[in-house]
């Protein structure tokens, strides 16, 4: 998407490599599902 284009629903980023996801803490995996939840819920 460019600055232009509004997007068509909310969108969040949770930069993780390959290998990174099986060594995420416990805060690190609620932290996940917190932006899961966010993102996906309806305006």
């Amino acid at each position: 998407m460019d600055y232009e284009t509004l997007a068509p629903a909310r969108r969040a980023m949770f930069f993780l490599c390959n290998d990174m996801f099986t060594n995420l803490s416990p805060d690190g995996l609620r932290l996940l599902d917190a932006a899961v939840r966010w993102a996906s819920q309806a305006e």
